[in-house]
């Protein structure tokens, strides 16, 4: 059983018990109003992923990308990305832990659902929020593709993870309207260190059926790791994920530019490091 799975059984017993409620407040410094008010991309990281998220930024910067805000956990973190020129916010008394997080384990499930406290709090700005994982490399301007999802009716766009928890949360277009933000300040209250954030929002979904209108992006556009990555780096794959790598690049539409990567589908912050390194993608 890989450890999707395993997480998978445990998601069933979510919706089993309330939310927790009882989190400490995060204080930001506010967003600057003088970016782009249509969109703002958002990551989040900390020192243990410090290196994967100066690489991130510096690959919005050579797309072109300026309407970006980097929250970042911890003071020594948030002076260097600084000191880089990069926009950033420091997260004032966020009790979270600092060091490198392995998927799975408590400390990286409780950060995972930080992101939903900044997502929940630029969509009050924005009518646009864009989400990206630190562990991705953009390789396109996408605010030249986010036209493309605007004013048909979406809440959230995802990238797909093929995996039958299909909606990943390293990537995710939110659009600002009141079912996003109750819940997106839903997810963050429901902080639950026995899953990740992705197998809380696939199971909200999943319990929410008609609510929310979502789509996918272009698979072979953003692929995910077992589409881009080498085999190596990954995680171990069943039969049925090695076939679909095979036959999505048998069958792959070669003419389309891609517009990210995501290191998923591997653990690790030296390996997620390594696999970018291997296909010529680290900036630093």
């Amino acid at each position: 059983m890989s450890t999707f799975d395993s997480f998978s059984n445990n998601s069933n017993k979510l919706f089993t018990s309330s939310p927790n409620t009882n989190i400490e407040t995060v204080k930001t410094i506010p967003i600057d109003k003088s970016t782009n008010e249509e969109l703002l991309f958002v990551c989040c990281f900390d020192k243990g992923s410090g290196e994967l998220g100066l690489n991130h930024l510096k690959s919005l910067k050579k797309q072109g990308i300026e309407n970006y805000m980097a929250f970042i956990a911890d003071k020594s973190t948030y002076e260097l990305v600084q000191s880089h020129g990069f926009k950033c916010t420091l997260i004032n008394d966020a009790n979270f832990s600092t060091n490198q997080k392995t998927f799975g384990n408590p400390d990286f499930v409780e950060f995972s659902f930080l992101r939903y406290k900044f997502i929940n709090e630029s969509l009050k700005t924005y009518k646009s929020v864009w989400y990206l994982d630190v562990d991705t490399v953009v390789l396109d301007n996408l605010n030249s593709i986010y036209p493309e999802y605007v004013g048909k009716g979406y809440d959230i766009v995802f990238q797909n993870d093929v995996h039958q928890i299909q909606n990943c949360t390293g990537c995710m277009l939110y659009f600002s309207n009141q079912k996003t933000l109750d819940m997106t300040d839903y997810v963050y209250k429901g902080m639950n260190w026995q899953i990740p954030d992705q197998h809380f929002v696939n199971y909200f979904l999943f319990h929410n059926p008609g609510v929310f209108k979502t789509t996918m992006f272009d698979l072979e556009r953003f692929p995910n790791g077992l589409i881009f990555f080498d085999k190596p780096e990954l995680i171990g794959l069943s039969r049925e994920f090695e076939d679909f790598k095979i036959n999505f690049f048998r069958n792959k539409d070669k003419t389309k530019k891609l517009a990210f990567v995501h290191a998923n589908w591997m653990v690790g912050i030296d390996t997620k490091i390594n696999a970018i390194k291997k296909k010529g993608l680290w900036y630093l």
